[in-house]
C-alpha cells in the first residue's frame, strides 16, 4: 500500500498521518509520565515512524479504554494488548511489539508453594478488572475452579497484599520490579513483596486497530515496520531507560 492510499484512509478516521490510540497506565510500558510515555509507545512510535506516521496517545483507566475505542471513531485502536481470540472478531492485531511474563507475587514471609494451578483453589487471588491472565489460569477462573478478587490496577493489588488481605496477585514481572523500585508510595513494601520463581506464562504485546480501511491501511504499514526491527532488542532498549537494573526478587 503506497503512502497515498494509507493517508486517504487515515484521512476518515483522523489527521492525515495522525494515529490516534488509547493506552492506559501500565508502568514502564506505557505511562503519559513516564519517559517517551513508555517503553511499548517509544517501540511502536519508532515504526510507525518508520511508516511515515506519527502517534497520538490518550491515557485513561483499563476500564475505560474498549469502551473509548468501541463508541468513539476518532481512535483507530488501542494497546498495548495481549492476544486473545475473543477479541479478534473485534480488532485487528498487530505484528508482537514486544512481550510480557507474568507471575505471582506473594508476601515474603507468608509463601504460597504450588505444582498446579488447581492447587491455589483455597485463596482469593488478586487480579486487574478486564486484564488477560494467562490462559490456563484464566480457563480455571471460568470454571470456578479459582477464586479472583479484581481490582482496578496493580499498585491496588499490591498495596492489598502487603496487608494480607490477598495470598497472591497476578502480575508483570517488569511492572512489578518498576512500582517496588521507583513508585513512592509503595518502594516502602519492598522488603515486604516478592515475585515468586516460577512464570505464569510469557505473552506477546500487540496493537488493536478497528476494523476497516483505516484500520487495515495502518495494520499493514505498521507490520511491515514491524518486520523491520529487532523487536526483542528494541523492547530491551526502551525498558533499560526507565527501569532500574536489580530484580525485586
Amino acid at each position: 500500500m503506497d503512502g497515498d492510499t494509507l493517508r486517504m484512509a487515515l484521512s476518515a478516521n483522523a489527521s492525515p498521518r495522525v494515529v490516534r490510540l488509547v493506552s492506559l497506565e501500565w508502568p514502564p510500558y506505557v505511562g503519559e509520565q513516564l519517559p517517551g510515555q513508555g517503553a511499548s509507545a517509544m517501540v511502536l512510535r519508532k515504526a510507525l515512524a518508520a511508516a511515515g506516521l506519527e502517534l497520538h496517545i490518550e491515557f485513561m483507566p483499563w476500564a475505560r479504554v474498549l469502551e473509548t475505542v468501541r463508541a468513539d471513531t476518532s481512535y483507530l485502536g488501542y494497546f498495548p494488548e495481549y492476544y486473545t481470540e475473543a477479541q479478534e472478531d473485534l480488532f485487528l492485531f498487530s505484528q508482537p511489539m514486544g512481550a510480557s511474563v507474568l507471575a505471582f507475587a506473594e508476601q515474603r514471609a507468608r509463601p504460597v508453594p504450588w505444582a498446579r494451578l488447581e492447587q491455589l483453589a483455597p485463596y482469593r487471588v488478586g487480579v486487574v478488572q478486564g486484564y488477560v491472565n494467562s490462559r490456563e489460569f484464566d480457563a480455571l477462573v471460568a470454571a470456578n475452579v479459582l477464586q479472583t478478587e479484581p481490582v482496578v490496577d496493580d499498585r491496588t493489588n499490591l498495596r492489598k497484599l502487603a496487608s494480607g488481605r490477598l495470598r497472591l496477585a497476578v502480575i508483570d514481572v517488569m511492572v512489578f520490579n518498576y512500582l517496588l523500585a521507583l513508585d513512592p508510595s509503595l518502594t516502602p513494601l519492598a522488603g515486604t513483596l516478592r515475585l515468586q520463581e516460577q512464570r505464569l506464562e510469557e505473552k506477546t504485546l500487540h496493537v488493536c486497530l478497528r476494523k476497516g480501511p483505516a484500520g487495515e491501511a495502518v495494520l499493514r504499514a505498521l507490520n511491515s515496520a514491524l518486520a523491520g526491527l529487532d523487536i526483542h532488542a528494541e523492547q530491551a532498549a526502551a525498558l533499560a531507560a526507565m527501569t532500574p537494573s536489580s530484580s525485586s526478587h
